[in-house]
């Protein structure tokens, strides 16, 4: 046709129509009519027609065009040709037009246009043309050609090669080329890239490089790179080392790093690693190092960090050290220091270590102010087993004039409990011809005026031992009739403290048939304030097991009237933790029928700012089913105000997420609303998109739509854009040699 003379005017030409869309085609196309004959010959070509003026260019116009997608194909491409060989040949032949200058340059020119993408790529290619030898200056020019930003990403891209073996080798070479200055970044970065597992390890490594001199040095530093978490763990590895020998040196050294501040601290961590193993052993050391004065203090402390745990070890260990002589001082001691609470605890623990033996000895502990009452004396008789029958009991306390007459006996005898079942009770009762049923127990109590009120009656219910649990007692407070709605029973347990979390009030009101609904529990837990918010129900609930679906949940909600507006169940649910996705809870809520249009569903969630871009919107709908066409998305996106019209809807000039056509082909492939390229021509021809064909070639060939020429012809003459091969012809002639001459 005589319309091309030069490789320029036909790179010009296939350039501007968009005919070439591979590297192979290209220069296939060329070598076959004789333009170009050498790599050389095509890269100065480009030069000379001002195509090209530096390499980025080059590779960036490549890229563009879809011609070059990686490195390999670029290479595999020039090979096929012929035209290179080695990847020497390739680099040389760039330098012979001068596009590059140096390595750096080079290395920097495919970062940019995106041929490299991993640092092991960039390594294996250098190492394999020759251009690095040791790992330092591979270091070096990585560092100087930006392709390395940190230290894990070095180390971890040495392992992978295999350059680095042994964490010295590591760090003397990070040394040499000057990436860690500091011991704690040093140590920050190993543990990043997994390069010290261990506190030993990591300890070997620096003694071996002398980076650390002194235990207090290590440990400081070890504190800072959060090497060390804990002071046991820091004392195991010390031990582990040998750094550390007796109990003195391991406190002044970890005083000096201020691992402890103060002494409960200490000990506790030294029971921990098993630096002391009795109560001698630490009493000796603690008052070697100053640490207790007084037995009061050191009492305390031993206490809080729990190294007593019961009156008789405290007693036995003070007994061995010659710390108390009598009863009396031990007694005091004892209450000054918090040891002793009851006198229940006070009389097992003299009977234990043998300072009681007889209960007169005990009943003189009256001198003592320690009892008061009978009852108190009863309980903790019994308790310390002083009293095994009640003979014996009637005897003792007539011995020491406690007790005058039976009926005093009884009262007391009932009140502390030495009747501990109700057949014994009963039996008892019966045979002093009082009572012959529980029931008829606790009206008789009420006739002697001995419980007036609910909790009274629980209070000595369980005091004489004749309820156990709960369930049993309020199964039988209902059968007596002291119960008779659920809010008095919730508040009366509160207020004798039989309850303490409404968890447990929740379960055992389950298991004692009181509440039978979810519904009723939370009116009764609303009337008795007891909870407040959605949250502090769902989260109970959940604790008792009464919702174990989100979708129970949210219909028992609804019909309690906690939540009344979506956008209230999402943040609730949110705070909970039971959604995570939006997914979830698009699902979960079609469930319960919470959403049942698409525009409520994107009202509510761009109310709670769940969806920022039309592209998240635009997945995250597709995937839980809620559009599945185009037509669908588009009309329910007007609905809701999100767009207006298709022409916005493909240019989103008012949300600012699109500006050029090629960005909203590329975002409707993205979410999948269009798959086929006469899809695509059809609805731009429909909102006006493309009013020539240039246009619609050029824009569908940036998006990457047409990868062939041929796929181009087809989809053209499907949509009916061109009638024959010669218009189409024809036109690109006409439009393209007038564009390019």
């Amino acid at each position: 046709m005589g319309l091309i003379h030069t490789l320029e005017q036909c790179l010009n030409r296939v350039q501007t129509v968009g005919l070439i869309h591979t590297l192979e085609q290209c220069l296939n196309s060329m070598q076959t009519v004789g333009f170009i004959h050498t790599l050389e010959q095509c890269l100065n070509s480009m030069q000379t027609m001002g195509l090209i003026h530096t390499l980025e260019q080059c590779l960036n116009r490549m890229q563009t065009v879809g011609l070059i997608h990686t490195l390999e194909q670029c290479l595999n491409s020039m090979q096929t040709m012929g035209l290179i060989h080695t990847l020497e040949q390739c680099l040389n032949s760039m330098q012979t037009v001068e596009l590059i200058h140096t390595l750096e340059q080079c290395l920097n020119s495919m970062q940019t246009v995106g041929l490299i993408h991993t640092l092991e790529q960039c390594l294996n290619s250098m190492q394999t043309v020759g251009l690095i030898h040791t790992l330092e200056q591979c270091l070096n020019r990585m560092q100087t050609m930006g392709l390395i930003h940190t230290l894990e990403q070095c180390l971890n891209s040495m392992q992978t090669m295999g350059l680095i073996h042994t964490l010295e080798q590591c760090l003397n070479r990070m040394q040499t080329v000057g990436l860690i200055h500091a011991l704690e970044q040093c140590l920050n970065r190993m543990q990043t890239v997994g390069f010290i597992h261990t506190l030993e390890q990591c300890l070997n490594s620096m003694q071996t490089m002398g980076l650390i001199h002194t235990l207090e040095q290590c440990l400081n530093r070890m504190q800072t790179v959060g090497l060390i978490h804990t002071l046991e763990q820091c004392l195991n590895s010390m031990q582990t080392m040998g750094l550390i020998h007796t109990l003195e040196q391991c406190l002044n050294r970890m005083q000096t790093v201020g691992l402890i501040h103060t002494l409960e601290q200490c000990l506790n961590r030294m029971q921990t690693v098993g630096f002391i193993h009795t109560l001698e052993q630490c009493l000796n050391s603690m008052q070697t190092m100053g640490l207790i004065h007084t037995l009061e203090q050191c009492l305390n402390r031993m206490q809080i960090v729990g190294l007593i745990h019961t009156l008789e070890q405290c007693l036995n260990s003070m007994q061995t050290m010659g710390l108390i002589h009598t009863l009396e001082q031990c007694l005091n001691r004892m209450q000054t220091v918090g040891l002793i609470h009851t006198l229940e605890q006070c009389l097992n623990s003299m009977q234990t270590v043998g300072l009681i033996h007889t209960l007169e000895q005990c009943l003189k502990v009256q001198t003592m102010g320690l009892i008061h009452t009978l009852e108190q004396c009863l309980n903790s008789m019994q308790t310390v087993e002083l009293i095994h029958t009640l003979e014996q009991c009637l005897n003792s306390m007539q011995t020491v004039g406690l007790i005058h007459t039976l009926e005093q006996c009884l009262n007391s005898m009932q009140t502390v409990g030495l009747i501990h079942t109700l057949e014994q009770c009963l039996n008892r009762m019966q045979t002093m011809g009082l009572i012959h049923t529980l029931e008829q127990c606790l009206n008789s109590m009420q006739t002697m005026g001995l419980i007036h009120t609910l909790e009274q009656c629980l209070n000595r219910m369980q005091t004489v031992g004749l309820i156990h649990t709960l369930e049993q007692c309020l199964n039988r407070m209902q059968t007596v009739g002291f119960i008779h709605t659920l809010e008095q029973c919730l508040n009366s347990m509160q207020t004798m403290g039989l309850i303490h979390t409404l968890e447990q009030c929740l379960n055992r009101m389950q298991t004692v048939g009181l509440i039978h609904t979810l519904e009723q529990c939370l009116n009764s837990m609303q009337t008795m304030g007891l909870i407040h918010t959605l949250e502090q129900c769902l989260n109970r609930m959940q604790t008792v097991g009464l919702i174990h679906t989100l979708e129970q949940c949210l219909n028992r909600m609804q019909t309690v009237g906690f939540i009344h507006t979506l956008e209230q169940c999402l943040n609730s649910m949110q705070t909970m933790g039971l959604i995570h996705t939006l997914e979830q809870c698009l699902n979960r809520m079609q469930i319960v029928g919470l959403i049942h249009t698409l525009e409520q569903c994107l009202n509510s969630m761009q109310t709670m700012g769940l969806i920022h871009t039309l592209e998240q919107c635009l997945n995250r709908m597709q995937t839980v089913g809620l559009i599945h066409t185009l037509e669908q998305c588009l009309n329910s996106m007007q609905t809701v105000g999100l767009i207006h019209t298709l022409e916005q809807c493909l240019k989103v000039q008012t949300m600012g997420l699109i500006h050029t056509l090629e960005q909203c082909l590329n975002r409707m492939q993205t979410v999948g609303l269009i798959h086929t390229l006469e899809q695509c021509l059809n609805r731009m021809q429909t909102v006006g998109l493309i009013p020539t064909l240039e246009q619609c070639l050029n824009r569908m060939q940036t998006v990457g739509l047409i990868p062939t020429l041929e796929q181009c012809l087809n989809s053209m003459q499907t949509v009916g854009l061109i009638p024959t091969l010669e218009q189409c012809l024809n036109r690109m002639q006409t439009e393209f040699i007038s564009t390019a001459f």
